[in-house]
């Protein structure tokens, strides 16, 4: 699965077809956002929610995404999705495999949005 969202904390410029999101609060997590964005679930409340481009892509406006609740009231799976997006990110920059490490935040996705049969989450793999 491609996964759209990135979190950067270097300097860049964007294009036109380019959206980002930023915080002026340093106790608001966009890492937290990001692995919220790129799991498993939401990924399929996107291919359900934002209309397909051509070539199947899918438009991220604002519009669309600001529809989607993030339930922030589980500190610690907050800081734990914050843990792992850190690991990913070392991982990446060191060309590493993240596949264990993104199971572990599609899990705890799940428990965040109260996905907890088995075959709720099987139906959410498959697409």
């Amino acid at each position: 699965t491609c996964r759209p969202f990135s979190y950067n904390d270097m300097d860049l410029y964007v294009d036109k077809t380019c959206f980002f999101m930023y915080s002026a609060d340093e106790n608001f997590s966009l890492k937290i956002i990001c692995s919220i964005l790129n799991s498993n679930l939401v990924d399929l409340w996107i291919r359900y929610n934002c209309p397909e481009l051509n070539g199947g892509a899918r438009s991220l406006n604002k519009v669309y995404l600001e529809k989607l609740r993030i339930p922030m009231d589980n500190n610690e799976a907050l800081q734990q999705l914050a843990t792992l997006a850190d690991q990913i990110i070392t991982a990446k920059k060191n060309g590493e495999d993240t596949t264990t490490l993104e199971d572990q935040v599609n899990e705890i996705v799940y428990q965040l949005y109260g996905v907890t049969e088995q075959e709720e989450r099987d139906a959410v793999e498959r697409g």
